[in-house]
């Protein structure tokens, strides 16, 4: 494996240390995709399996040393503008304690293609981008060597050894050996110790004999009493035998033992109590151990929150004493009736004795506690056994409120979860992967190949899957009893299925979305956007076993003789289709277009053309004021029809259309993040609406958000539809999880509950509504239960 230090030299690795603008050269087409608000580290370049190019669906993951779970997924195929290469955003983390699913710079690790290693690779920077071109013949045809960091305290006189390991992978038949010499950085080396010397300076050859792994080398460094910052020192590899240098530098660092310790405090967040007060603790810990007590003074001063009335003010003197890292500084947090944003204030450190101050001041996140979501808990791929979220890109609740069911896109699976119908908690129940089918679903395509998107039948017997990588739906047969699937068959772009009456498919070229007609009028058909293609492809659907036949494709920029409408426009990069619940208009998102296309459905079942589309219209971003389309991702229809929601990736932001009665739309509003205080559309990548229409929820695949809106309901105001910010819900904050590159939401029935995908978590976050109840009122009313809380704007009064 890769030291934590040192640059790889293999051939076809090298680094790109660019600033993160040129990422946006590197992904044209990704929009504000690129634009991170924390850069990851990007890794990128080609993939083959020894030679051969990678099949879609291929799965590029990065493993930082000593395993664990992936930090990086990449499903080949999955995003259409990186052709054949790969890439790799790693999330990094930086200081504290390590957040789970996170790099640092310096990391080694490996990348590999379907679980097999394929490349060798140190962790590089924030913002930075790397490429490298991966293939296991590039690992197994040569035994490469790293060396490691070592660290060491200098002591107070003579000589202390740093002792570097070099290390072989894999063994060889032959004997190993490279050259060394150690190099300054910012300690200085010599001959011998003296005055200005930090090391003794040195060069040599390692050797590993056959079948040895390892071998070390030792540097001595001088023991001093003079109070200086740490110091680093590097040991080169050069000139190998038998093998290459995948790692050839070694960092050495004398870490002084004679200046005092630094001082940090935390950040913390905590939510405020209902009623009475709650303690809040900030560590205050010492960059190392320190032969006498270190003391401080701090003090607080507000931020957003008001002493006195969210906290209160405190100040005095702690103390770190002797053999300890650490010890705290408690704030009492007040109860606040007020529904409001989260605030924040500040704990300052001064006056250090015996220490200095590396980071003296700690900010506290006061959570509101009258919340409109309440986190409730995040299932997370590979704990407590889950399985099949890696990639977690779309979930659907089954209409019985029973189960979950969520599309792996980087496990090529679809898990299913056990819902509580009280608490709405998930309980992992099993993933479902080509494996478990026979027949077509695992001969040439698997069926789940990267699924980008999943839906249940509103009967809850069947299960429809869009394998992006596969151009395929897969269809699923449902017991109600217990949520199991079972194959019913797979439609491929490009064949015909000789056991139904339907052509031979043609337009499912990346599918992405999925939507049923409704089963009043009809439930007969669904419809599904394909990125790649441009389409939105329209199948009849079997009402005894949900099996689909192919009726017909609508294609951008193509006039469709076949009907009324005309030349089709707005389905470049089709990413979202949503079908009105009139079953009267079908409506297609065009990320490539900023646009959303508008056709009218057939619904009249004698007219033999049932469930066929006509093109009516598209409305563009910029065209006669239509604003917040641009990367146009995700789409939202009312249950009563009136409005469509539309998330704008690179406009971050919801554009609001009204609905007529033709199904035409009339662009109302636009909410934008940072315009107004809305927060949590950075990268808007979902949308959706509770079963009642009163409230929109949207995430931020860069903001690592969901925001709820309120809309307005009052059919006969002039803002009808609107949407009025309610609050935001951030990962890491508030011990939310789970919302790292949040790529979808699900409503369960009765709105008691959201469902969140966290792709770069390999997660499903959970939310329950409304779980802070207002003071009950003190009435009696004919319809409102005076113990219970309700969404109810209007109640009864006797």
């Amino acid at each position: 494996m890769v030291s934590r230090k040192g640059q790889a030299v293999k051939s076809n690795n090298q680094q790109h240390h660019v600033v993160l603008v040129c990422l946006c050269i590197l992904l044209a087409a990704a929009g504000s995709w690129a634009e991170l608000s924390e850069p990851d580290h990007i890794i990128y370049g080609s993939a083959s399996l020894y030679g051969e190019a990678l099949a879609p669906g291929s799965l590029i993951s990065l493993v930082l040393e000593g395993g664990g779970n992936p930090v990086a997924h990449y499903t080949m195929g999955s995003d259409p503008e990186m052709g054949n290469l790969f890439i790799l955003r790693i999330p990094l983390d930086s200081i504290g304690d390590r957040s789970a699913g996170t790099a640092r710079t310096g990391d080694g690790g490996s990348i590999l293609i379907d679980g097999e290693v394929a490349g060798q690779v140190v962790v590089g920077e924030r913002g930075a981008v790397q490429k490298m071109d991966v293939d296991p013949d590039n690992i197994e045809a040569t035994p490469s060597l790293t060396i490691d960091d070592v660290s060491v305290e200098e002591g107070d006189a003579g000589t202390v050894a740093l002792v570097f390991t070099v290390t072989l992978s894999p063994l060889s038949e032959d004997e190993i050996t490279a050259d060394w010499i150690s190099a300054d950085g910012t300690a200085i080396g010599g001959g011998t110790c003296g005055a200005g010397i930090d090391y003794i300076a040195d060069s040599g050859m390692v050797t590993i004999a056959p079948g040895d792994s390892q071998a070390n080398i030792t540097i001595l460094a001088c023991g001093e009493t003079e109070m200086e910052a740490d110091e680093d020192f590097f040991v080169d590899l050069l000139n190998p035998t038998n093998a290459v240098l995948l790692d050839p530098q070694g960092r050495g660092t004398i870490v002084d033992d004679d200046t005092p310790p630094l001082l940090s405090i935390n950040n913390i967040t905590i939510t405020e109590p209902q009623t009475g007060t709650i303690s809040a603790f900030f560590r205050v810990s010492l960059s190392r151990l320190w032969d006498q007590d270190v003391s401080f003074d701090f003090g607080t001063s507000d931020g957003t929150a008001d002493a006195g009335l969210d906290y209160l003010s405190a100040s005095g003197t702690g103390m770190i004493t002797v053999g300890s890292l650490e010890t705290t500084v408690e704030i009492e947090i007040l109860a606040d009736v007020l529904n409001e944003e989260d605030e924040t204030f500040f704990v300052t450190l001064s006056n250090p004795v015996n220490g200095s101050i590396l980071d003296g001041e700690g900010q506290g996140i006061i959570v509101d506690a009258a919340q409109f979501l309440m986190w409730l808990e995040a299932q997370v791929d590979g704990v407590s056994s889950v399985d099949g979220l890696a990639g977690a890109f779309s979930s659907a609740v089954s209409p019985d409120g029973l189960n979950l069911y969520v599309a792996g896109s980087a496990d090529n699976a679809l898990a299913l979860f056990d819902r509580d119908a009280v608490t709405g908690a998930l309980t992992f129940v099993y993933a479902y992967t080509a494996d478990d089918f026979t027949g077509r679903a695992v001969s040439t395509f698997t069926g789940l190949s990267g699924p980008a998107d999943v839906i249940v039948s509103e009967d809850g017997l069947n299960v429809y899957v869009a394998a992006f990588g596969d151009d395929a739906v897969t269809v699923f047969s449902r017991d109600p009893a217990d949520g199991s699937l079972a194959l019913v068959e797979v439609e491929i772009n490009g064949e015909n299925d000789l056991s139904d009456p339907g052509d031979p498919v043609y337009g499912l070229d990346g599918p992405t979305a999925l939507a049923l007609s409704p089963f009043v009028p009809d439930g007969q058909h669904l419809y599904i956007a394909a990125y790649n293609s441009g389409t939105v492809v329209v199948f009849e659907r079997d009402l005894a076993d949900g099996s689909l036949s192919f009726l017909e494709v609508e294609t951008d920029g193509v006039n469709d003789p076949s009907d009324l409408g005309d030349m089709v426009d707005g389905l470049q990069f089709a990413s979202d289709v949503v079908v009105s619940g009139d079953g009267a208009n079908v409506y297609v998102a065009g990320q490539g277009d900023n646009a959303v296309a508008v056709f009218e459905r057939d619904t009249d079942p004698g007219s033999g053309t049932l469930g066929r589309l006509s093109f009516l219209e598209v409305e563009k971003d910029g065209a006669a004021a239509v604003d917040g389309l641009d990367g146009a991702t995700a789409l939202a229809i009312t249950a009563d029809g009136d409005h469509l929601y539309v998330a704008g990736q690179s406009d971050d932001a919801i554009a609001v259309f009204s609905r007529d009665l033709s199904g035409l739309l009339d662009w109302q509003s636009v909410v934008i993040h940072g315009v107004g205080g809305v927060d949590g559309l950075l990268g808007a990548s979902g949308v959706t609406i509770s079963e009642d229409d009163r409230y929109v929820y949207s995430c931020g695949y860069l903001s690592d958000a969901v925001t709820v809106f309120g809309r307005d309901t009052d059919d006969l105001g002039l803002t009808y539809g609107s949407l009025q910010y309610i609050e935001v819900k951030n990962d890491g904050i508030g011990g939310v999880d789970g919302l790292f590159r949040p790529t979808s939401l699900a409503v369960s029935p009765g709105d008691s509950n959201v469902y969140v995908t966290g792709y770069s978590d390999n997660a499903v976050a959970v939310f329950r509504r409304d779980l802070t109840a207002p003071a009950n009122p003190a009435l009696a009313s004919t319809t409102h239960l005076i113990s219970q809380w309700s969404n109810a704007s209007i109640i009864g009064m006797e």
